[in-house]
Formats: structure tokens, sequence, C-alpha cells
């Protein structure tokens, strides 16, 4: 029990050295043992033809022999008595020497060969091939991590990249939310436009540019990356990121803003005491446009006299662009106006032909007599008829949906205007009781009112590039 616990602490101490005992011809403690006995039982077979009894004395006492003379060479050893190790102990003596260190693995080779030369050598070409080895699996080693190191890293920024990807989207959903949140639609409208961001149809680069125009037709707004600047107040109706602090968190640069408005921002800024001075001072910045440059000028915004700049063509191509698209709005005025008069003529006789009692409406007779050519409800349905093909939906959709050019004119009619008074030009019939008939007639004339009206403006170049004001009778979503 004892030699087995000193052979694993012999073990434990040369543990970073080559076993080579073996290879040196030395035995182990257990080896030693396992040869005493061994020598024991040849003895002890000397005394097989004696008694019985006899016999298994002498044979125990032969059988320990070996053991007794090497205790006896251990106890005179330990008295002091010099010469009587063996080669294999003088071979653990040496390597007691080893801490681990390289000094130490360079005292065992030099105690080794003082013993045995080839000791020495051995030992020195194993530890040789020994280091050669752990070197080489060190470095597969260091391969091995390194690729699992590279692998979790490539999956690590995988995931990272799909995460920011995920956030950056549902961040530029909120935002295109809160803009139609913003922009004063029908409740079914913002639910629509609602429905179509968050299953993603705007997710793609410029989302916010491709949704504008579906909801603002009046230019009054301009997309600058993932912000919205209102050109008739001069304030962001969506402003540039920025931290909690009023710093912009995006690149002020000339590409993307006007280099005078980036100026004034700056001083501003740099002027600014309190977060809300910051923040103020982000409106100054203004929507970079090639072919145009902006002006100071004094507008009236919702009752009060504020200085705006207003943005308008600068080179010589801009400028017959707007001088172009001038012209096609004024002449869709006047095509327009001359639509709006002429179905105002024929209301106006229809109105007096039924208040007149001239043509009745509502009764079984009113609508017998509509085929009966030359009558009176003959004549008032023709008329009638008259007003649908002069209002009809395709010349109203004519009407709101303008020229190539965009020019759509001021006798445009708005989204809401277009479809109250479809229906009403297609409920408008003699069946009709005369009470509703005429409450329909009035609305329609109404309508075409208003729009002869505006559509009678013959607007200045001055004013359609926005250096003056708009006539009054022209309506904000007109321009």
């Amino acid at each position: 029990m004892i030699r087995g616990i000193e052979m694993k602490l012999t073990d434990i101490a040369t543990a970073g050295l080559p076993n080579i005992r073996a290879e040196l011809g030395l035995e182990t403690p257990l080896q030693t043992q396992m040869r005493q006995m061994q020598q024991g039982q040849i003895l002890g077979q000397q005394f097989r033809g004696l008694l019985a009894p006899i016999a298994t004395l002498a044979q125990g006492i032969a059988g320990n022999i070996p053991s007794v003379v090497d205790n006896t060479r251990k106890g005179l050893m330990s008295l002091g008595v010099t010469g009587l190790e063996t080669q294999g102990e003088i071979f653990d003596k040496a390597l007691s020497y080893y801490d681990g260190t390289p000094q130490s693995k360079a005292r065992v080779v030099q105690e080794l060969t003082r013993i045995n030369p080839d000791f020495g050598s051995v030992m020195a070409g194993r530890m040789q091939k020994a280091e050669n080895e752990n070197r080489l699996a060190n470095l597969q080693m260091a391969n091995l991590q390194g690729q699992i190191d590279a692998r979790d890293k490539a999956q690590e920024l995988a995931e990272t990249e799909a995460l920011a990807e995920q956030t950056q989207i549902e961040a530029k959903r909120l935002s295109l939310n809160k803009f139609i949140d913003m922009a004063g639609l029908e409740p079914e409208e913002v639910a629509a436009f609602k429905s179509a961001v968050n299953a993603g149809d705007f997710d793609a680069e410029g989302g916010l540019q491709a949704l504008l125009p579906l909801i603002d037709t009046t230019d009054e707004l301009k997309v600058v990356g993932n912000a919205v600047k209102n050109m008739t107040t001069g304030e962001w109706d969506m402003p540039p990121a920025m931290n909690s602090e009023g710093d912009l968190l995006v690149a002020v640069d000339s590409k993307t803003y006007d280099p005078p408005s980036i100026a004034r921002y700056r001083a501003a800024y740099n002027a600014a005491t309190t977060v809300d001075e910051k923040k103020e001072a982000a409106n100054l910045l203004l929507p970079r446009e090639a072919g145009y440059s902006y002006v100071q000028v004094t507008k009236m915004i919702d009752g009060v006299e504020k200085e705006v700049y207003v943005n308008i063509p600068s080179t010589g191509q801009a400028i017959r662009d707007a001088q172009t698209e001038l012209a096609a709005v004024n002449s869709r005025n006047r095509t327009i106006n001359r639509q709006a008069k002429a179905a105002l003529t024929k209301t106006r006789e229809i109105r007096e032909q039924v208040e007149s009692g001239e043509a009745s409406v509502g009764t079984a007779g009113s609508l017998l007599f509509t085929i009966v050519p030359g009558s009176e409800q003959w004549t008032l349905a023709t008329s009638i008829d008259t007003v649908k093909a002069v209002l009809g939906i395709t010349a109203l959709g004519d009407a709101r949906n303008g020229y190539a050019t965009g020019a759509s004119g001021f006798g445009q009619l708005t989204e809401k205007e277009l479809k109250v008074l479809t229906d009403q030009i297609a409920a408008l019939e003699i069946g009709m009781n005369q009470e509703d008939f005429l409450r329909n007639l009035t609305l329609i004339e109404d309508a075409m009112q208003e729009a002869a009206d505006r559509s009678a403006i013959e607007l200045e170049y001055n004013q359609f590039i926005g250096l003056e004001e708009l006539p009054d009778v022209v309506r904000a979503e007109d321009f």
C-alpha cells in the first residue's frame, strides 16, 4: 500500500517529464517488488523435499530473503552508508530536481548524464520530442480554437446585424406611423396607411419618400432622410434624429441641406443655452434641391405674420420648368372654369323648371313623360343628362388629376369633394321627391360655383413660386 502511494507521488512529481525508465532498462518500484517475490519463490522451492511443516516454514523464510536483503540495504543507506543505491533509485533522485521550469529540466539532464551519459542523451532527446509534440498540439488547438472563435464571432455578428436591421425596421415603421398620425387624414385612411406600413410595404430604402406623395399632394412637405420639413411653416413635422441634449445624430452636410441654412443653424446652435433652443435651431436647416435657392419672405400663417424661407427656381432650366408649369396651371384653370360655368347654367335651368312648375319630379307622370320628345319632362331629363355629361365622373377625375405636368388647376376637387359630388350627380333623378331633388341640386350648384370662383384665377409667376401671397380664393391644398 505504501509503495503504491509512493509510486503515485513519483508519477505526480515527474508528470512534466517523458517516461524513459523502460527505455533505459530501469525497474519501476512495482517491477522491483514483483522481481523480489519471484526470487523468493525460487529460493523457497529448494526446500520442497523436507517434511511438510519444515518445508512450509523454510519456504516462507526463503521467500522473504530478497525483500529482507533489500530492506537491509535501505537501512544501511539510512545510516549514511554510500554506494548502495540502485540505478533506478539514482534515476529517481535525479528526477526529483524537476519542478516544472525549463531550468529544472536542464538540471535533470545534467544529473542523468552524470549517472550515465546514455541516460542524459535519451532524456534530452525525449524532452525535445515531447516539446515539439506539445508545440504542434498547441498550434493545432489554437487553430481549432481560432476556427471556433471565428465561427462564433461570425454567428454573433450575423445575429447582431439581424437584430439591428429588425430594430431599424421597427423604428422606421414607428416613425412612418407617427407621420401618418400627423397628416390629418380620415380614420379609415389612417388605418389603411398604417396597415400597409406595418405589413412592410414601405420598409425599403426611400420608404418615407414613397409614402409622402400618397398623403401630401401639395408639395408642402419635403423629405430629408427620415425627417419631414413643412415648407409652409418652416418647421420640422418630423425632425431629424437628435439626442436628449438637442444634438443632431445625423450628418449636417451641404449635400443634404442648403449651405446658408447650415451656417444659420450652427450660429443658433452655438448661441443656444437650453435644450429647447438647440432643438429650435434645427428648424433653420432647409432641404437642398438642385436648381433652387431660398429667399426669405413674410407670410401670413394661421393669421400671424411670419418670416419663412421660400425655395424658388434659381437656374435657367428650373425657371423655364416653373414657367411651363405655371402656363399649364393657368390653362387648366380656364378649362375648369368653362366646365363649371356650363354646369351652373344647366343647373339653374333645371331649378327654374322645377320651381316654376314647368316640369315636375317625384311622380309617376314625371317619369312617364320623359320619353315624350318636346315635353317639359323630356327637356328636364335632357338637362339633367347634360349636367351629368359635363360633370361626369370621368370629367371630374380629369379635373382632379390634371395634366401630365401635374398642373391640375385651382378648380380641382379634393378627394372628399369628388366623392360627395359624384354621389349627388348619380342620384339626381326625376324620380326623386322635389325636396331631395332640389337639395342635391343645391349642393351641386355650390360645388360648381366654388370651382368656378377658384378657377377664375390667373396666377402670376411670383405668386406661383411663392414669393407673393396667393389670392384668398385659392386654397392651400390647391397649390
